[in-house]
């Protein structure tokens, strides 16, 4: 989990409002470049099984912009249910992005606690389609 200097506070507030079953590391200090925080962690969550990534910019839309340049990671933009769940259940996403402009640390907390208790079924409807993604 890691932010820019804009989502430092939203990320640091998020935080402290999980419980505490939800183990997590800071992947990098918050920092100007939004596109270096997002590149570490998305190395982290590719070269670990099962690891997934939360970042947090102004936006959102940055983070997951470079995220998603990283081959073989899938990132998403929520600040809603709906769009949470369908970012793991339709399209297998490893790394979650939101904005600290957009929402606040309660409504993200309990998205990112939700969306760590979502599973993609590898064998339902959407994997030919994410397959597709990596092809």
């Amino acid at each position: 989990m890691a932010s820019d200097a804009v989502g430092g506070a939203m990320l640091d507030a998020t935080l402290a409002l999980l419980p505490d079953s939800i183990v997590y590391e800071r992947a990098a200090p918050p920092s100007e470049n939004y596109a270096w925080v997002a590149r570490e962690v998305c190395h982290l969550v590719k070269e670990s099984e099962g690891v997934r990534g939360f970042l947090v910019c102004g936006t959102g839309i940055g983070m997951a912009i470079t995220a998603n340049r990283i081959s073989g990671v899938r990132a998403a933009v929520c600040h809603d249910i709906y769009s949470v769940e369908r970012s793991i259940l339709s399209n297998d996403c490893q790394v979650l992005c939101m904005g600290a402009r957009v929402i606040a640390p309660e409504s993200a907390a309990r998205l990112l606690q939700h969306w760590m208790t979502l599973t993609f079924q590898g064998d339902g409807p959407s994997a030919w389609k994410v397959g597709q993604i990596d092809a």
